[in-house]
Order: C-alpha cells, then structure tokens, then sequence
C-alpha cells in the first residue's frame, strides 16, 4: 500500500441549479428471457466455453470499498501477499456484485436483489377531523421484555376527550417549569384554568390530575411560540387491539431516531432528548427556547409514555396508535406490485433470466415443500471473481465523509413515473404512493434502475461532493474512510464455466459497456457512487485470457487464446442477437446515457440542496425542495387551485438535467387552474 494522503475540500458557490445524483432507466419492455441454464439441461455440454479472462480495474474517480477495517482505522481492504506483507485489494464480491448489476440492465433480466413488499411512510396530513377523533393516553402498564420478542402491547389509561385546540400550554409556561425542575412529556401537572381559559397557575405534581404532551419542534414555525397539548387524566384503562398494536411497531421503524447514525449520536439506551424551539417572532432576534425533553422513538414504551390513540365507534378498542397528533402513516401498493410483469426475482432454478443463468440466484424465500421439509432452491452459475489485487503500490486518500441519508423511495417524484400528472397536486401529496395519481387501472410503476452519474474529479484528488465540509464537524453522521486514489488499478482473474458464446459475449460486454455503449460508458464499483466515488474502466489483457471447450481438453487441443478480434466477436454476437433485439433498440440508448461520463456537469451535481453556497448549512436542508415537487394541493375556498405543483426527475435522456434549487416553499397554481380545467 502507497502512502496515505490527506485531501481538502474547496469550498465554492455555484449556479441556482443543481443535478440530482441518481436517475433511472427504464424497465426494458419486453419481458425477461427465462430458460433452464446449460448446468441443468445438459445439451450441447462438450460445446460449451470455459476459460478465463484476466482483467485490469482503473480507477477513473476515487475507489471507495467499505466493510473493512474499523470506525477508528478506516483502512481499505487488504490481504497477506505472500511476503510478509499485505497487498491492496478490490474484493472479489465487489467487482461481481458491480458486473452482476450493470449486466441485468444490460439484458432485462430480473432485480436481483429487490424487496417485494416494500411500503414507503409518510408524514400524515394534518387532517382537522381525524386529529380531533384523537385521545391522549398514558401507558399504564408496560409488559417485560423477552429477549429478540417485540414488545406485547401495553395497558394505557385515558384522559378526556378534548377539541385539539383546547387545553395547551404556552411556551412561557413550559419554560419556567423545565428551568425550575426538569419537564418531560407525559410528566403529571397541577394546572388551575382561570374564567377565560387561560392558565392562572401551573406546577409539576406526580399526583397531578394533568399530563402535558412535547413533541419535536422541528416542522414547528419558528415564528410561533411553541405550544404544548395536555389533558385531564382519567381512571378508565383500555387495552390495545393487536393488529393496531402491530401497525404502530411496523411505523416505529422507519422513525429517524431509530436511524444508525442518531442512535449513534444519542445512544441506543437513551429515552429521552431536549425539545429546542428556533423561534423568531417578526421584528425580534431568533433565539432557542428549551421548553422540555421528548420521549425518544424506540422498540418499546415505557409506563408514563404518553401516546395518541383513536379508538373503535363504541369506544371499546383501541383501534389506532400513534406517537404525535400529526404522526406517520403506510404508503399503499406494495414495491412488487410497482414493476412489470416477470421482472421480480427468479424463484425456479429451471426458469432463470439471463444474469441468473450466468450469476446464479439465491433462494431467499425459505419457504418449505409439500412434505414441510425445508428446500433449498438456489443455483450456483459459472461465473467466479477473485480479488483485484493492487498492479502496484497504490496511493490511498483520507477523506471525511459527509452525511447520508437512506434513500427516499417513497419521493414519488422521484421514482414513479408521473405521466399526465406533471404541475399537479392532490391530498395526500401525489408523490405519495396510493395518492389519487395510482387511481388507474393499476398503481404507477417505479420508474426503472437506479444509476448514479459518472463525473470527472475536477481537481484529480476528491470529488467535492464527496467531503464533509467545516459545518458538519458536530454531526454524527459523519465518518472517516480512506479511498484508492484515482488512476489506481488493480488486476483480477475472472474465470467462467459452461458457457456458450452468447452468454460469454453478455460477461465481455457487462465488464467493458464501451463495447456496446458508446466509449464514454464506465462501470461503477464500491461504495460512495451519489458522492462521485467508483467511477472505472475494466480492460481485458488478451495475453492472459483463453477460452477452451470440455471436447478440446478430451481431446488435448489447446486452449484458445481471448484476443481483441475474439473478444469482439462474442461482444458483437451478444449485442445483435435476437432474444438481446428488443433490450438493444429501447433500453441500450437510455443505459447508454445513465453510464457516460461527464454527461452531467460535476459541479452541479448534488442531493436536493437548500442553497448554493458549499459552506452554508442550508446547502445540505433538501426539506423546501421535496416540499415544493410534492404534488400537495392546499385548501382553499375559491376555485383556483393551489399548492406544490408535482415535479418529476428528468428523463435519463434528456439533454438538460438541471433542476432548479428551492430556497423557501411557495404556493403556486397547479396545472388545473380550475377545478377540472386543464391549464395545459
């Protein structure tokens, strides 16, 4: 391993404009080519192509490959070379893993690794008529816990029944108790109300006969003071309905504080954190108001946490359970309801899809055979990777990394197609899967393969989207790596078995797209791809590469040696062969265009930002943006419609992907302007 160096970042302002990191190619239309592979079938078995194909990895951006090391020594893969040292590696898995996506684009093949059952969540509307059905209760009793068991659903006991803008506390109220004793929601208060409604005096008392309810400031307006919810608590105890009980645990999931880098940042222990207001009211300075601590999202609740429940129209169930007024709900129309016909994973070892055949396909199910036993349905394929070992020493590059989220499926926008819904709006939002936008005949599909975009590193170091900038020196999210350094390479030995050449040609494209796609097409591996990390060209060295057939080594004819003119034959089968046709013509052009480097502007690209000034805090708050696209009509009286007109990604080709940088949200009309009246 070379010396390690470490980068800096430039900070710089750029254009109101930004490219969004990933886009999607199309699923191909015709669906995938299932068939037995040739280890099932057994034809033309004396025929078929082994060999291998020794192959040069060169690194066009940075090479992020994580998994190795530790948070503290985030040091680059490595193996023992034989010497007493260790040799720089690229791990096999990587490279397979990376040739093994590109190649079902390549031939519609089947996703691979996709979850059918996927569901987004979604913030909830706040609904006028549903909040106000809501009851704050409190946890009476809490079941132990069983090691690995979810948490059985609790007792709560109830407090009235209130309109939501009845009883509360205002922010004043709220700061004097948390300064003068500590105040927690679900904590017990002593209130006497005066003639108006108003609060004449308050104490904490844990024999109160009132609980106050905090909440996260965070979508609060900060031009407001913060107000809390409390009720009156009664003796009536209730039990939950398991199904509610089960729809609230599947929600508590998707909670951000149950993210890896918050508990990171609170700890997994923790129940409790600070309730912050920004508050600025008009002609005044903003400051931070504490008014108190909040329940921590977590897999259990514990006795005194209050929650929101809805219950049954006779009052005899809770039917409905939810940590906030205003809290989360389940998208509609399952992700494996989303794609075309044929396009879910290979399930039978006797039917696979082209990369399935070549790959092989694992049997994730579990499920068992008719006599209850289990059975293992997987196929192994005739493809094996070794590591890519450094050609020599290598130069690797500390750099921080700047936060991440997890991606956002759930932004409609953004991964479902959109026709005829383009500056439209609805409630809920229409990027909303199950909106009124999925009313047709079926819901909207997803819109094709995620691909990230390949682009130059301008100043031949780290690509500058891909550091952590001065301001996220207090965040969490923040992690160390060290990267191979651009123009590193790295030699691998591919070797195949039982191939015939249609299926060789398919391997020989997936590893050089350029054959097939234009010269400016690369293959992206590792880590880091929406950070500008991963960018490579893989060469094949004709010298070390041979092909033979089992009736050639019967018969002790040499092997063939894989030179440029044989390579591109079998590329050149591949790409014009009939079941490829339908593949080649509709999705090739488009894959082509998702692969080819610089085809977007480097210093555009960028997650949805906030503002353009790489050093302001605000350049990494996508929130007005994702507002903004969302296809969220408002209420209003008059028949002009109004709201977030719906917004999608570009299409992978289109010539401009630029998309404009939202600073602040503002109403705007939707493509109706009338109510039923198209403005188009």
């Amino acid at each position: 391993m070379g010396p390690v160096l470490v980068g800096t970042i430039r900070e710089v302002a750029i254009a109101e404009q930004f490219v969004n990191p990933y886009t999607f190619v199309p699923f191909s239309p015709s669906v995938p080519v299932r068939r037995a592979p040739n280890g099932h079938s057994g034809r033309d078995a004396a025929s078929l192509l082994s060999g291998r194909l020794l192959v040069t990895v060169e690194a066009r951006t940075p090479l992020l490959i994580r998994g190795f090391g530790t948070v503290e020594d985030p040091r680059p893969p490595s193996r023992p070379d034989g010497a007493g040292g260790r040799e720089s590696i690229i791990p096999g898995s990587s490279l397979h893993g990376a040739v093994r996506s590109l190649h079902e684009a390549l031939t519609g093949s089947c996703l691979r690794v996709f979850d059918s059952d996927f569901v987004p969540q979604y913030r909830q509307n706040a609904d006028a008529e549903q909040v106000g059905r809501l009851r704050l209760a409190v946890v009476a009793h809490a079941p132990e816990l069983e090691p690995g068991q979810p948490q059985p659903a609790p007792t709560l006991r109830l407090c009235e029944p209130k309109n939501p803008d009845g009883y509360r506390l205002d922010q004043d109220d709220l700061v004097a108790l948390h300064r003068d004793g500590g105040l927690r929601s679900g904590d017990r208060l002593h209130i006497v109300w005066a003639e108006d409604g108003e609060v004449a005096s308050v104490r904490t008392d844990p024999a109160g006969d009132w609980v106050v309810f905090l909440s996260d400031a965070g979508t609060r307006q900060a031009s407001r003071p913060y107000r809390a919810q409390v009720r009156r608590l009664t003796e009536e105890t209730i039990e939950i309905d398991q199904a509610a009980w089960d729809r609230f645990m599947e929600l508590v999931e998707g909670a951000d504080d149950l993210r890896t880098a918050r508990l990171r940042e609170v700890g997994a222990d923790q129940r409790f954190t600070e309730v912050a207001h920004t508050y600025k009211p008009q002609g005044a300075r903003e400051r931070r108001v504490v008014v108190g601590s909040r329940h921590l999202v977590r897999r259990s609740v514990i006795e005194g946490q209050p929650l929101w429940v809805r219950l049954s129209a006779d009052g005899t169930r809770v039917e409905l359970v939810q940590l906030a007024m205003v809290w989360r709900t389940h998208g509609k129309s399952a992700a494996g309801q989303r794609i075309p016909p044929g396009f879910a994973p290979c399930e039978d070892p006797d039917d696979l899809c082209p990369s399935c055949r070549l790959f092989g396909s694992a049997d994730t199910r579990g499920e068992p055979g008719e006599d209850g036993e289990a059975r293992q349905r997987s196929y192994r394929g005739h493809v094996r990777f070794d590591d890519a070992v450094a050609a020599a020493s290598v130069t690797v590059r500390e750099v921080r990394l700047p936060p991440m989220s997890a991606p956002r499926p759930g932004a409609g926008q953004h991964y479902l197609e959109t026709a005829g819904w383009a500056g439209d709006g609805g409630v809920p939002a229409l990027r909303e899967w199950g909106s009124q936008a999925d009313k047709g005949k079926q819901p909207r599909r997803l819109r094709g393969r995620k691909f990230y975009w390949h682009t130059t590193v301008p100043n031949g170091l780290l690509p500058t989207r891909g550091q952590a900038r001065a301001h996220h020196d207090d965040n969490a999210m923040i992690t160390s790596a060290r990267v191979y350094a651009i123009k590193s390479r790295f030699t691998a030995t591919i070797t195949f078995t039982d191939l015939d050449e249609l299926a060789l040609g398919s391997l020989i494209v997936a590893l050089q797209p350029h054959r097939a796609l234009g010269e400016k097409a690369l293959i992206h591996i590792g880590g880091g791809k929406p950070l500008g990390y991963g960018s490579s060209r893989i060469t094949l060295d004709s010298a070390g590469s041979w092909v033979t057939t089992a009736r050639a080594r019967y018969t002790g004819t040499p092997a063939s040696p894989l030179d440029e003119p044989a390579l591109q034959r079998l590329a050149d089968l591949f790409a014009e062969h009939s079941e490829t046709a339908v593949v080649r013509e509709e999705t090739w052009p488009l894959l082509s265009a998702a692969l080819e480097l610089d085809r977007v502007p480097a210093k555009l690209v960028w997650y949805p930002p906030g503002d353009t000034d790489n050093k302001s805090k605000n350049r990494d708050r996508g929130f007005p943006y994702w507002q903004q696209t969302s296809g969220l009509e408002l209420p209003d009286q008059t028949a002009t419609r109004k709201g977030y007109p719906l917004q999608p990604l570009p299409a992978v080709d289109a010539p401009n992907q630029a998309l404009d940088i939202v600073f602040e949200t503002s109403h705007q009309p939707l493509r109706r302007n009338k109510r039923g009246v198209d403005r188009r």
